[in-house]
Protein backbone atom coordinates (compact mmCIF):
# COMPACT_ATOMS: atom_id res chain seq x y z
CA UNK A 1 0.00 0.00 0.00
CA UNK A 2 1.28 3.18 -0.43
CA UNK A 3 2.25 5.71 1.91
CA UNK A 4 0.45 9.07 1.32
CA UNK A 5 -2.75 6.45 0.76
CA UNK A 6 -2.26 5.27 4.32
CA UNK A 7 -2.15 9.17 5.54
CA UNK A 8 -5.37 9.55 4.12
CA UNK A 9 -6.97 6.93 5.63
CA UNK A 10 -5.87 7.62 9.06
CA UNK A 11 -8.65 9.53 10.82
CA UNK A 12 -6.07 11.25 12.99
CA UNK A 13 -4.00 12.61 10.26
CA UNK A 14 -7.02 14.20 8.68
CA UNK A 15 -8.21 15.66 12.30
CA UNK A 16 -4.44 17.05 12.36
CA UNK A 17 -5.20 18.75 8.78
CA UNK A 18 -8.60 20.22 9.65
CA UNK A 19 -7.33 22.16 13.23
CA UNK A 20 -4.19 22.98 11.23
CA UNK A 21 -6.64 25.13 8.60
CA UNK A 22 -8.60 26.64 11.31
CA UNK A 23 -5.64 27.76 13.20
CA UNK A 24 -4.35 29.36 9.91
CA UNK A 25 -7.63 30.95 9.36
CA UNK A 26 -7.66 32.57 12.74
CA UNK A 27 -4.25 33.63 12.10
CA UNK A 28 -5.33 35.60 9.21
CA UNK A 29 -8.11 37.34 10.55
CA UNK A 30 -6.21 38.02 13.77
CA UNK A 31 -3.83 39.79 11.28
CA UNK A 32 -6.40 41.70 9.25
CA UNK A 33 -7.56 43.11 12.54
CA UNK A 34 -4.00 44.29 13.94
CA UNK A 35 -3.42 46.03 10.42
CA UNK A 36 -6.61 47.24 9.87
CA UNK A 37 -9.00 48.94 12.55
CA UNK A 38 -12.64 49.14 12.42
CA UNK A 39 -13.34 52.59 11.20
CA UNK A 40 -11.10 51.44 8.29
CA UNK A 41 -12.63 48.44 7.82
CA UNK A 42 -15.60 50.06 7.65
CA UNK A 43 -14.75 52.31 5.24
CA UNK A 44 -12.95 49.45 3.12
CA UNK A 45 -16.24 47.40 2.97
CA UNK A 46 -17.93 50.64 2.14
CA UNK A 47 -15.67 51.61 -0.63
CA UNK A 48 -16.23 47.81 -2.06
CA UNK A 49 -19.97 48.09 -2.39
CA UNK A 50 -19.84 51.99 -3.52
CA UNK A 51 -17.70 50.58 -6.32
CA UNK A 52 -20.11 48.17 -7.63
CA UNK A 53 -23.14 50.18 -6.45
CA UNK A 54 -22.66 53.71 -7.47
CA UNK A 55 -22.29 53.80 -10.93
CA UNK A 56 -25.77 52.46 -10.88
CA UNK A 57 -27.32 54.20 -8.58
CA UNK A 58 -26.36 57.77 -10.60
CA UNK A 59 -27.10 56.19 -13.68
CA UNK A 60 -31.09 55.58 -12.19
CA UNK A 61 -31.15 59.14 -10.14
CA UNK A 62 -29.77 60.21 -13.67
CA UNK A 63 -32.91 58.63 -15.22
CA UNK A 64 -35.07 59.69 -13.09
CA UNK A 65 -34.37 63.55 -13.34
CA UNK A 66 -34.83 63.35 -16.62
CA UNK A 67 -37.71 61.61 -16.78
CA UNK A 68 -39.12 64.16 -14.47
CA UNK A 69 -37.84 66.74 -16.86
CA UNK A 70 -39.76 65.34 -19.96
CA UNK A 71 -42.51 65.37 -17.99
CA UNK A 72 -42.31 69.26 -16.80
CA UNK A 73 -41.57 69.85 -20.48
CA UNK A 74 -44.47 68.13 -22.09
CA UNK A 75 -47.20 69.96 -19.17
CA UNK A 76 -45.73 72.94 -20.12
CA UNK A 77 -45.95 71.94 -23.64
CA UNK A 78 -49.60 71.54 -22.85
CA UNK A 79 -50.73 74.27 -20.93
CA UNK A 80 -48.79 76.71 -23.24
CA UNK A 81 -50.52 75.01 -26.32
CA UNK A 82 -54.04 75.56 -24.27
CA UNK A 83 -53.01 78.86 -23.42
CA UNK A 84 -52.33 79.29 -27.34
CA UNK A 85 -56.40 78.07 -27.87
CA UNK A 86 -57.71 80.84 -25.68
CA UNK A 87 -55.65 83.67 -26.67
CA UNK A 88 -56.22 82.88 -30.48
CA UNK A 89 -59.94 82.79 -30.17
CA UNK A 90 -60.19 85.92 -28.25
CA UNK A 91 -58.05 87.47 -31.20
CA UNK A 92 -60.48 86.02 -33.85
CA UNK A 93 -63.58 87.65 -31.57
CA UNK A 94 -61.56 90.89 -30.89
CA UNK A 95 -61.04 91.04 -35.49
CA UNK A 96 -64.67 90.43 -35.93
CA UNK A 97 -65.72 93.11 -32.89
CA UNK A 98 -63.33 95.68 -34.38
CA UNK A 99 -64.86 95.00 -37.97
CA UNK A 100 -67.79 95.36 -36.77
CA UNK A 101 -66.93 98.75 -35.02
CA UNK A 102 -65.23 99.93 -38.21
CA UNK A 103 -68.44 98.92 -40.66
CA UNK A 104 -71.14 100.74 -37.92
CA UNK A 105 -68.79 103.53 -37.64
CA UNK A 106 -68.29 104.24 -41.70
CA UNK A 107 -72.14 103.39 -41.63
CA UNK A 108 -73.43 106.42 -39.12
CA UNK A 109 -70.60 108.72 -40.76
CA UNK A 110 -72.07 107.88 -44.23
CA UNK A 111 -76.17 108.59 -42.52
CA UNK A 112 -74.74 111.61 -40.71
CA UNK A 113 -73.57 113.16 -43.90
CA UNK A 114 -76.45 111.99 -45.83
CA UNK A 115 -78.76 113.56 -42.96
CA UNK A 116 -76.82 117.19 -43.74
CA UNK A 117 -77.96 117.25 -47.02
CA UNK A 118 -79.85 120.30 -47.62
CA UNK A 119 -83.17 120.52 -49.79
CA UNK A 120 -85.24 123.18 -51.44
CA UNK A 121 -89.05 123.61 -50.33
CA UNK A 122 -90.37 120.88 -53.17
CA UNK A 123 -87.76 118.74 -52.83
CA UNK A 124 -87.25 115.58 -50.39
CA UNK A 125 -84.44 113.47 -49.29
CA UNK A 126 -84.55 109.66 -49.51
CA UNK A 127 -81.62 107.50 -47.91
CA UNK A 128 -80.75 104.52 -49.18
CA UNK A 129 -78.05 101.65 -49.32
CA UNK A 130 -76.42 100.46 -52.39
CA UNK A 131 -77.01 97.08 -52.67
CA UNK A 132 -75.26 95.87 -56.10
CA UNK A 133 -73.13 97.00 -58.95
CA UNK A 134 -72.97 96.23 -62.44
CA UNK A 135 -70.79 93.26 -63.39
CA UNK A 136 -69.90 93.94 -67.03
CA UNK A 137 -69.25 97.81 -65.82
CA UNK A 138 -67.95 99.25 -62.76
CA UNK A 139 -69.03 102.90 -64.16
CA UNK A 140 -72.34 102.31 -65.79
CA UNK A 141 -74.81 101.62 -62.46
CA UNK A 142 -75.34 100.41 -59.44
CA UNK A 143 -78.19 98.81 -57.14
CA UNK A 144 -80.51 100.75 -54.72
CA UNK A 145 -82.54 99.07 -51.78
CA UNK A 146 -85.34 101.82 -52.26
CA UNK A 147 -87.88 101.68 -55.13
CA UNK A 148 -91.43 102.11 -56.20
CA UNK A 149 -92.86 101.76 -52.97
CA UNK A 150 -90.24 104.14 -51.42
CA UNK A 151 -91.64 106.70 -53.67
CA UNK A 152 -88.96 106.63 -55.83
CA UNK A 153 -89.68 107.89 -59.50
CA UNK A 154 -87.67 107.56 -62.98
CA UNK A 155 -85.28 110.09 -63.69
CA UNK A 156 -84.89 111.25 -59.89
CA UNK A 157 -81.37 112.49 -59.09
CA UNK A 158 -78.94 110.50 -56.72
CA UNK A 159 -76.84 112.38 -55.00
CA UNK A 160 -74.35 111.71 -51.46
CA UNK A 161 -72.65 114.51 -49.13
CA UNK A 162 -69.33 115.64 -49.54
CA UNK A 163 -68.19 118.20 -46.43
CA UNK A 164 -72.19 119.38 -46.49
CA UNK A 165 -71.97 119.64 -50.53
CA UNK A 166 -74.72 117.27 -52.74
CA UNK A 167 -72.53 115.39 -55.32
CA UNK A 168 -74.06 114.06 -58.35
CA UNK A 169 -73.62 110.47 -58.22
CA UNK A 170 -76.21 109.34 -61.01
CA UNK A 171 -80.19 109.26 -62.59
CA UNK A 172 -82.69 106.32 -61.65
CA UNK A 173 -83.57 104.66 -64.78
CA UNK A 174 -85.19 101.91 -63.84
CA UNK A 175 -87.52 101.30 -60.74
CA UNK A 176 -88.56 98.25 -59.19
CA UNK A 177 -90.97 97.66 -55.50
CA UNK A 178 -88.46 97.56 -53.32
CA UNK A 179 -85.14 98.82 -55.25
CA UNK A 180 -84.11 100.85 -58.56
CA UNK A 181 -81.35 101.21 -60.52
CA UNK A 182 -79.04 104.40 -60.93
CA UNK A 183 -77.41 105.68 -64.01
CA UNK A 184 -74.02 106.80 -63.17
CA UNK A 185 -72.78 110.10 -63.97
CA UNK A 186 -69.74 108.24 -65.33
CA UNK A 187 -71.79 105.91 -67.69
CA UNK A 188 -71.19 107.38 -71.15
CA UNK A 189 -74.23 107.52 -71.88
CA UNK A 190 -74.77 110.07 -69.09
CA UNK A 191 -74.53 114.00 -69.74
CA UNK A 192 -75.99 116.86 -67.60
CA UNK A 193 -75.56 121.00 -68.50
CA UNK A 194 -72.99 122.08 -66.19
CA UNK A 195 -70.72 125.36 -65.11
CA UNK A 196 -66.98 126.17 -64.63
CA UNK A 197 -67.67 128.55 -61.07
CA UNK A 198 -64.60 130.72 -61.68
CA UNK A 199 -65.77 131.62 -65.42
CA UNK A 200 -69.40 130.92 -65.80
CA UNK A 201 -68.87 129.09 -68.63
CA UNK A 202 -71.11 126.13 -69.52
CA UNK A 203 -71.09 123.20 -71.41
CA UNK A 204 -72.40 120.07 -71.74
CA UNK A 205 -70.19 117.27 -69.05
CA UNK A 206 -70.36 113.44 -69.97
CA UNK A 207 -69.19 109.96 -68.56
CA UNK A 208 -66.45 108.61 -70.39
CA UNK A 209 -66.51 105.22 -68.47
CA UNK A 210 -63.35 105.87 -66.38
CA UNK A 211 -62.24 108.26 -63.87
CA UNK A 212 -62.85 111.33 -65.99
CA UNK A 213 -66.01 112.97 -66.91
CA UNK A 214 -66.10 115.48 -69.98
CA UNK A 215 -67.03 118.74 -70.27
CA UNK A 216 -67.37 119.58 -74.06
CA UNK A 217 -68.70 122.77 -76.46
CA UNK A 218 -67.35 125.26 -74.38
CA UNK A 219 -66.99 128.23 -76.68
CA UNK A 220 -64.08 129.90 -74.17
CA UNK A 221 -61.33 128.30 -71.92
CA UNK A 222 -59.52 131.27 -71.02
CA UNK A 223 -59.24 131.90 -67.13
CA UNK A 224 -59.57 128.37 -66.59
CA UNK A 225 -57.44 126.95 -64.22
CA UNK A 226 -56.84 123.11 -62.76
CA UNK A 227 -58.95 122.57 -59.92
CA UNK A 228 -61.74 124.96 -60.40
CA UNK A 229 -65.16 123.66 -59.69
CA UNK A 230 -68.30 122.76 -61.87
CA UNK A 231 -71.70 122.37 -60.52
CA UNK A 232 -74.92 121.64 -62.56
CA UNK A 233 -77.22 124.45 -64.27
CA UNK A 234 -80.58 123.03 -63.87
CA UNK A 235 -81.10 123.69 -67.63
CA UNK A 236 -82.82 121.09 -69.28
CA UNK A 237 -84.32 119.51 -65.93
CA UNK A 238 -81.93 116.40 -65.74
CA UNK A 239 -80.80 117.51 -62.33
CA UNK A 240 -81.46 120.18 -59.82
CA UNK A 241 -79.33 123.24 -60.10
CA UNK A 242 -75.64 123.44 -57.81
CA UNK A 243 -75.18 120.08 -57.94
CA UNK A 244 -71.13 119.35 -57.52
CA UNK A 245 -69.82 117.41 -60.30
CA UNK A 246 -66.28 117.60 -60.14
CA UNK A 247 -62.61 119.67 -59.83
CA UNK A 248 -61.08 120.68 -63.58
CA UNK A 249 -58.18 118.41 -63.90
CA UNK A 250 -56.70 118.97 -67.59
CA UNK A 251 -57.77 121.67 -70.44
CA UNK A 252 -58.12 121.24 -74.03
CA UNK A 253 -57.91 124.57 -75.82
CA UNK A 254 -58.98 123.88 -79.72
CA UNK A 255 -58.15 127.24 -80.65
CA UNK A 256 -60.28 130.05 -81.89
CA UNK A 257 -63.30 129.26 -83.22
CA UNK A 258 -63.15 125.89 -82.35
CA UNK A 259 -64.82 123.96 -79.21
CA UNK A 260 -62.94 123.51 -76.35
CA UNK A 261 -62.70 120.51 -73.62
CA UNK A 262 -62.20 120.02 -70.08
CA UNK A 263 -61.32 117.30 -68.09
CA UNK A 264 -62.75 116.53 -64.97
CA UNK A 265 -62.40 114.57 -61.62
CA UNK A 266 -65.59 113.21 -60.46
CA UNK A 267 -66.73 114.53 -57.35
CA UNK A 268 -68.05 111.26 -56.59
CA UNK A 269 -66.22 108.42 -55.24
CA UNK A 270 -67.89 105.88 -57.28
CA UNK A 271 -65.69 102.89 -56.50
CA UNK A 272 -66.26 103.55 -52.54
CA UNK A 273 -70.34 104.63 -52.65
CA UNK A 274 -72.23 102.56 -49.40
CA UNK A 275 -74.95 104.63 -49.20
CA UNK A 276 -76.57 107.65 -51.63
CA UNK A 277 -79.71 109.97 -51.38
CA UNK A 278 -82.90 110.32 -53.77
CA UNK A 279 -83.65 113.56 -54.20
CA UNK A 280 -87.78 113.15 -54.22
CA UNK A 281 -89.58 115.69 -56.11
CA UNK A 282 -92.71 116.46 -54.41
Amino acid sequence: MDYKQIQINNPLFSKKTKNLKLFICLIVIAIFFMVFSKSRTIFFIKDICNFFWMPSQERLSLMLNNNKKRSDILFKMLYLYQENEVLREKLIDYKKNLLLVDSLSKENKNLRSTLNLETKPNQKMLHAKVIGRTIDDWYAALIINKGDKDGVERFDSVVFDKSGIPVVVGQIIEVYSEYAKVLLITNIDANVIGVINSTNECGVVQGANSRALIMRYLHSVTGVKKGDSVFTTGFGGIFPEDLFLGEVERIVDSGEGKFSEVYLKPASDIFNLEYVSVILES
